[in-house]
């Protein structure tokens, strides 16, 4: 009975011991960021100007110390004897090392460069598909990849040959021209599979057929009056659905 009383209380001593030893070495790890040890710099003052201070400033001290050195002052993880052992664990390390590996993997990210008229060309080749019918030229190229959706990329310039830049990447799906069959709301415009000039072809009426398109930048640039950065853009041509594709309410 009493060896397994001290079992447990060594237990809890165990568990008490790593319960204070995470949290301080958390707590020393964030420092610069916990307002709440505002009173441990009052107790340094006022321990400074003579006053006494609070008991757990020198205890608190003492273990982040040790653990910002690696070293632990106390071993419970033998707990068959009484006697507490010195213990040189370094538990900072493993945190300290994963700061570096990410500090060193942000230094060696690859950079970029832009992409070259001749390279714009030959993408440009690949993209030969033609979704949009009926004499409409559409300002973008595109590439079916699978039955259904296209992928396109839309340049600075109308014309693959006299761009210098990829300004869009997008995906256009084919569907019905209404709120019910669009994909979700990143797909802002819709444009009509057959149309005589392309600017007839944006969606006006229920039912409708032709793809829903969603663009994406790449960079940061200006195009239709607003200012673009990164990433799908949402303000693009937008063309709003009726709800229902047979045109009722």
């Amino acid at each position: 009975m009493i060896t397994l009383l001290q079992t447990t209380v060594q237990d809890a001593k165990l568990h008490l011991y790593k319960l204070i030893r995470t949290y301080c070495s958390w707590v020393f790890i964030n420092w610069h960021q916990l307002s709440f040890l505002s009173f441990m710099k009052n107790d340094i003052k006022n321990i400074k100007k003579g006053k006494r201070g609070s008991q757990i400033v020198f205890p608190l001290l003492a273990v982040l110390s040790a653990t910002a050195l690696g070293t632990l002052p106390y071993n419970y993880d033998n707990m068959n004897n009484n006697n507490l052992q010195l213990l040189s664990l370094p538990l900072l390390l493993p945190v300290q090392a994963s700061v570096l590996n990410t500090s060193s993997l942000s230094n060696n990210v690859p950079i970029g460069s832009n992409i070259t008229g001749e390279d714009i060309l030959k993408l440009a080749s690949l993209f030969n598909d033609q979704p949009f019918q009926g004499g409409q030229v559409s300002p973008r190229v595109a590439k079916w990849v699978n039955d259904d959706v296209f992928i396109f990329l839309q340049f600075d310039e109308r014309s693959p040959s006299n761009a210098t830049a990829i300004n869009y990447i997008g995906i256009g799906k084919r569907g019905t021209f209404c709120e019910e069959d669009r994909p979700n709301p990143d797909f802002v415009h819709f444009h009509k599979w057959n149309a005589t000039e392309y600017r007839h072809g944006h969606g006006s009426k229920a039912g409708e057929e032709g793809y829903w398109l969603m663009w994406v930048a790449t960079g940061e640039f200006d195009v239709q009056g607003r200012h673009v950065k990164p990433g799908i853009d949402r303000e693009f041509s937008p063309t709003p659905p009726p709800p229902k594709c047979d045109g009722s309410t």
